[in-house]
């Protein structure tokens, strides 16, 4: 079946029969233009305004030494690193913190407003009572000598709130009660505006026995832990749109920018939308007149025939590109040169029915597309399957929509039990900027994924680069064969223990052959929980963030040729660091590796080849059935 080149369908493409071995069915395009469109949204209209509330929270920082500053027994001090707050050699003590950007618009109502401190060492055994003012001014001036603090603090608010300090250790966090009388007095003075500076002020109460007293962090101190404003305001009288939607959507596009879902109706700002799911109405903050407002309502393609071929559409802008799991063990169907992208779930979503154990899903290939800018997987293969390619697939950018219960990944494999177990060739594929770390702490926003109870799983010569969370994972997975694969800047979600090159977890017949891993935020190679079965061999590690090799399993590690250009201690065995020759000495691993720069021919440019002369030359162990040489180099190029 052809769909004309240039068309677009707002529709599901659902097939209503199989093909057959010898006569498969093909839907594809034809004609000359660009590929035919099928999407999964629908046009919103008829809005409604409505007068709303809109929440928001900001926190503002110290930025400067001159921005806080306390009174040192008669002597102001802005850059000792600690404030003397209480009673001390017979001062009663003072310190003030002029806070930046203090992004609240005039008019608003403040909520709530917390004060937060860290404790560097102070004194006394009981609490010291403080009080806290604001500067009133909106125009608060930088500290510069005790006789400009001293005037200051004789020009405060009326509102003040009193704040036990408590008996804390050092690098403790100190929260106020809550300040918004201060906060709300403070930004209804008269030339307040949104960005505007906003000093507090906070002096012993007089009440402090002698020797009672505090020395919260300043912005001089080493570390992070500068002094913090919170504050939720909301603002009353915005006006919000709705329109009614039948079904609840996936995601919301205005004016072809995708929106944010807001947790309630009440937290609506520009660039976000709400679904009532009480009234089926979609809410948006930004006006829709003469705006085009699409909302993503259903699937682009629902396959639940054998036989069938997808290739040379594109599939976008529903809740999933291709929805393939509903049929117990489909079969012989291609997923081929599709574009599927803007999707509010996945791109591809192929698989078993859930309860199949019988019948595994077979013959499946995915070959050939670009998935991109989808909000969670790129690319899912799910339940009972067997022989599943997915190859020469460009993947980039998804995961675009987060979700705190969710990590999504550019491939995953995976299943809820080893009775639904789904195995896969994943292979040549080129998987970059893929999202989904910030939100969990768990091992998300992987290029490459071999995810619970997936088995016989080859993933190899791909390219995978700058993923929110680690390169590749193999986690609780059984006979995972990874090699000759390109790993680079991956971690970039910062998210600890979810931003190596390659992680391996507690899974069972790994082997990690012919990588080169480069510049991962933490760690290049790392691995935890038991892993029986483990094999390191001919990988590169270049320049990983804290380790080249993290494990607290016991590998067969031997052929690489790690390179840390910081050098120190680099390798970690069970959390005891060491450097290279310390790591070879007690643990065993990497007797014939080599510790060198290998090096590349332009890194920079994406051009990992080895130059004339490299230590990975040549140099690594003959592994029958993978090595492409023998005696093969080290790495993957």
């Amino acid at each position: 079946m052809g769909f004309k080149s240039g068309g677009v369908w707002r529709e599901t493409l659902t097939p209503r029969q199989s093909g057959t071995a010898g006569n498969p069915i093909t839907f594809g395009a034809y004609g000359v233009g660009a590929s035919p469109s099928i999407r999964g949204d629908t046009a919103l209209s008829s809005w409604t305004s409505e007068s709303g509330t809109s929440t928001s929270n900001i926190a503002a920082n110290i930025t400067a030494s001159a921005d806080d500053a306390s009174d040192g027994f008669g002597a102001i001090q802005t850059a000792l690193g600690y404030a003397h707050i209480g009673y001390q050699f017979s001062y009663h003590t003072k310190a003030g913190y002029r806070f930046s950007a203090v992004t609240i618009p005039p008019g608003a109502i403040i909520d709530t407003a917390t004060f937060t401190l860290w404790e560097a060492g102070g004194g006394g055994g009981v609490t010291c009572n403080a009080e806290i003012t604001g500067e009133k001014t909106v125009t608060p001036a930088t500290f510069s000598t005790i006789s400009n603090m001293n005037t200051r603090f004789t020009n405060k608010t009326t509102a003040r709130v009193t704040w036990g300090m408590p008996v804390i250790s050092p690098e403790t966090p100190y929260t106020s009660p809550d300040i918004s009388s201060i906060i709300q007095e403070v930004i209804g003075l008269s030339g307040w505006a949104s960005g505007n500076y906003i000093t507090l002020l906070l002096a012993d109460n007089g009440t402090n026995a002698s020797g009672v007293y505090r020395q919260p962090q300043t912005y001089d101190h080493t570390g992070t832990l500068h002094p913090l404003l919170s504050v939720t305001y909301h603002t009353t009288g915005a006006t919000i749109y709705y329109a009614s939607s039948a079904t609840a959507p996936s995601q919301v596009w205005y004016n072809g920018s995708r929106l944010t879902l807001a947790a309630a109706k009440a937290n609506l700002i520009t660039g976000t939308y709400w679904w009532d799911s009480g009234n089926s109405r979609v809410y948006i903050f930004d006006d829709p007149t003469g705006k085009t407002v699409l909302a993503s309502v259903r699937n682009v393609v629902v396959l639940a025939k054998n036989y069938v071929t997808i290739q040379g559409l594109t599939l976008e802008y529903g809740n999933i590109g291709i929805e393939a799991i509903t049929l117990a063990g489909l079969r012989d169907v291609k997923i081929l040169g599709n574009s599927i992208q803007h999707n509010g779930l996945h791109g591809v979503h192929l698989g078993n029915y859930y309860l199949e154990t019988a019948s595994p899903a077979t013959n499946l290939l995915v070959d050939g597309n670009t998935v991109a800018d989808n909000g969670g997987h790129g690319i899912e293969i799910i339940y009972k399957t067997t022989n599943v390619t997915v190859s020469n697939n460009t993947i980039t950018g998804n995961g675009r929509i987060p979700d705190p219960a969710y990590g999504w990944h550019g491939i995953s494999l995976w299943s809820y039990d080893t009775s639904h177990s789904p195995s896969a060739l994943i292979t040549r594929n080129t998987v970059t900027n893929q999202y989904g770390a910030p939100l969990s702490t768990s091992y998300e926003g992987t290029g490459i994924q071999a995810d619970n109870n997936a088995t016989n799983v080859t993933i190899s010569y791909n390219t995978v680069t700058g993923s929110q969370g680690c390169g590749m994972l193999v986690n609780s997975a059984t006979n995972a064969n990874v090699y000759y694969n390109l790993i680079t800047n991956s971690g970039t979600g910062h998210v600890s223990n979810s931003a190596c090159g390659i992680g391996v977890n507690a899974s069972n017949g790994v082997n990690l052959y012919h990588n080169t891993i480069y510049g991962s935020y933490e760690r290049g190679i790392q691995s935890f929980g038991s892993v029986p079965s483990f094999n390191v061999k001919n990988n590169i590690l270049y320049n990983n963030g804290t380790s080249e090799i993290l494990t607290y399993s016991s590998p067969t590690s031997d052929y690489n040729v790690v390179y840390h250009a910081a050098g120190g201690t680099f390798m970690d065995r069970s959390g005891t660091d060491y450097n290279w020759v310390n790591w070879k000495s007690n643990t065993g691993h990497d007797a014939h590796s080599v510790n060198a720069d290998p090096p590349f021919t332009n890194p920079g440019a994406g051009d990992f080849t080895l130059q004339s002369g490299s230590p990975a030359i040549g140099a690594g162990v003959y592994i029958a059935g993978v090595s492409a040489a023998n005696p093969p180099n080290i790495g993957a190029k």
